[in-house]
């Protein structure tokens, strides 16, 4: 069932690298890609009145995992985890009214960007991550 949910207590773990720094946003998982794989025949006919579209389609059965864009304060001591090698990624939602376990994503990944930005006067900076997600995300749901 569709809720209101807040970005407000969403956690990320890291499983490898142990990388902790205070979550600031989690910017997107996005981009995720299903291709669609073309089947029309070449007997295609010209669609008759008012009908319009010949061209047919199929799903391909390999799914792009996407990428998690992710916002952390600065810790100038964290080594870089740009260089690191695929971890596990285990995205924490917030607990809501009436759950008694919060809902889990999690998947396999690694750093595709890793960029440090708001070094100016009287801005916070931050470290902005993208990880490049591999394989089959799983979800444990709530209860």
């Amino acid at each position: 069932m569709a809720t209101d949910i807040i970005g407000t207590g969403i956690a990320v773990t890291f499983g490898t690298s142990g990388f902790s720094a205070e979550l600031t946003a989690i910017n997107s998982w996005g981009n995720l890609v299903r291709e669609a794989i073309e089947t029309t025949k070449l007997s295609v006919t010209t669609p008759a009145g008012a009908a319009w579209g010949n061209r047919t389609y199929k799903p391909s059965i390999a799914v792009d995992p996407g990428e998690l864009d992710m916002t952390f304060k600065v810790d100038p001591d964290l080594t870089p985890l740009i260089n690191s090698t695929e971890e596990t990624l285990t995205l924490t939602w917030p607990l809501q009214t009436g759950q008694a376990t919060s809902t889990i994503w999690s998947g396999t990944g690694f750093c595709t960007d890793y960029s440090i930005e708001g070094m100016t006067l009287d801005n916070l900076v931050v470290i902005q991550m993208k990880f490049k997600m591999t394989g089959e995300m799983s979800i444990t749901v709530s209860t």
